[in-house]
This record gives structure tokens, C-alpha cells and sequence, in this order.
């Protein structure tokens, strides 16, 4: 089988960057649901059968640009227990989850909005939920003698940190990540009292 020359890769490479840009640029205007290959191909000056070269259709270039930008996320899995992490600094794991979103702000705006893919946010559940049990591990909380049912600490956790995740990026993401780090666990672990700032004395 032959391979592809340098010059080639480049111009695949290339087309594909263009497809991609293309298609965020036109799901903010236009909306997913709107957006026909026709719009992403003319946007992108890119022949549609060039686009069928690299793609099924619009779905296929979504979940593939989904795919692509969650590969750059790099997540350490070395952080401190949970009852250390909350006063203090923030997971450096939940640190990079932010940056990258950040970096990607454009893509994340647009993809976690309203009628694009649910796909991305299933995604990005996945690395918080990951990122949850790893350091319930790493405390050495034994999940058989929770209070409640464990399943559904995780997912109303995870669903606090989504909750978290969108406002900071529907809001143009006013702090930091190294901010939303340190707050994130501060309301999942010590929750909306502390948060207002009541110690619960007197």
C-alpha cells in the first residue's frame, strides 16, 4: 500500500482543518439542525466531493472534530485527596480540564450549546466522572458504606460539574481555570452552604 507523500498529508490535513472551522463557524450562525454539507462545503471552499473523500456526511465531520479536539485533553491523574484538595489548591487535573476547554473556547461554545450534540457533553461527563472516581479511590472511600446509593452521588456530582462547565463557558469564561478548579470541588464536596458563606455557626 503506498503512502501518502508530505505534501499530501499537509493538503489533507489542511482540507480537514478547514471543514472543521467551517462547520463551528456555521453551527453558531445557523444551528446544527440547519446545517446542510452544501453550506459546510461552500464555507470552507472545499468541492463536496472532496468532503465525501474525508466524510459520510455532517454527523460524521461533528463526531470526528468531537473526537479530534478531546484527544489534545490531557488529564494527570496525581491529585490529593478530595478532603486536602478543597481549602487549598486546585486538582491538577481538573486545572487542565479547564485550560483545554479554554483553549478551545470557540469549539466548546458552540458544540455544548443548545441544539448541537449532546455526544460532546456525554464525553465530557465521562472524563469528570473518571476524574471523580479516581479520587474517591485515592481517599479511600469504600463506596459499599455510603449513605446513599454511590451510582447516584456520581451523577449528581457529575451533573453539578456540567451544570459548572456550561455556565463557565456561556459566560465567556469570566475566571480563570485555575479558579473554577479550586470552586468546582468547593461546591461538590462542601456544598451551596459553604458556598454562600455560611459556616453553619450560631
Amino acid at each position: 500500500m503506498s503512502q501518502n507523500s508530505p505534501a499530501e498529508d499537509l493538503r489533507v490535513q489542511r482540507t480537514r482543518k478547514l471543514l472543521r472551522e467551517a462547520l463551528i463557524d456555521l453551527t453558531t450562525e445557523k444551528g446544527f439542525a440547519a446545517l446542510t454539507v452544501q453550506d459546510i462545503t461552500e464555507r470552507a471552499m472545499v468541492n463536496r466531493a472532496t468532503f465525501y473523500r474525508h466524510y459520510e456526511d455532517k454527523y460524521d465531520l461533528a463526531m470526528s472534530t468531537i473526537g479530534e479536539v478531546l484527544a489534545d485533553l490531557k488529564l494527570p491523574e496525581d491529585s490529593p485527596p478530595l478532603d486536602e484538595q478543597a481549602h487549598d489548591q486546585p486538582a491538577a487535573a481538573l486545572v487542565s480540564l479547564f485550560e483545554h476547554m479554554a483553549a478551545h473556547f470557540k469549539f466548546y461554545r458552540t458544540m455544548l450549546g443548545k441544539d448541537t450534540f449532546p455526544q460532546l457533553e456525554w464525553r465530557i461527563r465521562g472524563h469528570v466522572e473518571e476524574l471523580m472516581r479516581q479520587r474517591l479511590a485515592a481517599a479511600g472511600y469504600d463506596q459499599r458504606q455510603t449513605r446513599l446509593p454511590f451510582d447516584l452521588c456520581m451523577s449528581a456530582t457529575v451533573s453539578m460539574a456540567i451544570g459548572v462547565i456550561k455556565w463557565w463557558i456561556e459566560q465567556k469564561m469570566p475566571y480563570s481555570p485555575q479558579q473554577m478548579a479550586l470552586w468546582l470541588p468547593q461546591l461538590n464536596i462542601l456544598g451551596l452552604q459553604y458556598a454562600l458563606g455560611d459556616d453553619g455557626a450560631g
